[in-house]
């Protein structure tokens, strides 16, 4: 590999970073809206749960016009069956309300993130999208995982509420996705998917301006 070939791919880990930075600081600006909350005194839901349902599928049905193989489509589906159990198992539940371990799922989110960059660095294929737009179908998987996931290991959570028999006396002082914006099942979503549209969007101009020299 010689000295261009590595100064390019410092200048793209460089721009990861900063775009991971400045897709957390609009994450930041985001949750200082008053978002906090339910839809009303019978339906303990936040309305912004709706929205985060809503662009998660949104995001699947844009991978899905990918035609991704059965193999593609079941190692997606274990990867964000697996985030939903690390995020559910690493979480607290106390009398009062339950609490994510945002270590993990701040983890979580690095790891998806770099998984869906890896075709900017080569012929890097981890996920084995060997289509056309291999670049967009990887970011359009990063930035879903972490939509889906915490809203899974939530669900998961109501389930074993129902099993238990105390699903009912839960939800009349639990909300789920209680804090908008500032919630699981909103930031970490809106930081991936912010981080590396403003990676994907940068390296397409960048990769344009190049192909003009």
């Amino acid at each position: 590999m010689d000295r261009k070939s590595v100064s390019v791919i410092l200048v793209k880990v460089l721009w990861f970073a900063i775009s991971l930075i400045i897709g957390f600081f609009l994450m930041f600006l985001l949750t200082m809206l008053p978002t906090q909350g339910r839809l009303s005194n019978e339906v303990p839901i936040n309305p912004m749960v709706f929205i985060t349902a809503a662009i998660s599928v949104f995001f699947l049905s844009m991978l899905y016009r990918y035609r991704l193989s059965r193999r593609e489509g079941l190692l997606i589906a274990v990867i964000i069956f697996s985030y939903s159990c690390i995020i559910y198992f690493v979480s607290n539940e106390t009398p009062s309300a339950v609490y994510f371990d945002y270590g993990t799922l701040s983890g979580l989110t690095l790891i998806s993130c770099i998984l869906a960059i890896l075709p900017f660095f080569g012929e890097k294929r981890p996920l084995g999208f060997d289509h056309l737009g291999t670049k967009k179908a990887s970011i359009l998987f990063g930035s879903s995982v972490m939509w889906i996931s915490p809203l899974l290991s939530e669900l998961f959570i109501w389930t074993r509420w129902y099993m238990n028999g105390i699903f009912w006396e839960k939800l009349s002082y639990m909300v789920l996705g209680a804090m908008g914006t500032k919630d699981v099942l909103f930031e970490f979503g809106f930081w991936a998917f912010a981080s590396l549209a403003i990676y994907y969007f940068s390296m397409r101009i960048f990769e344009l301006i190049a192909e003009r020299h």
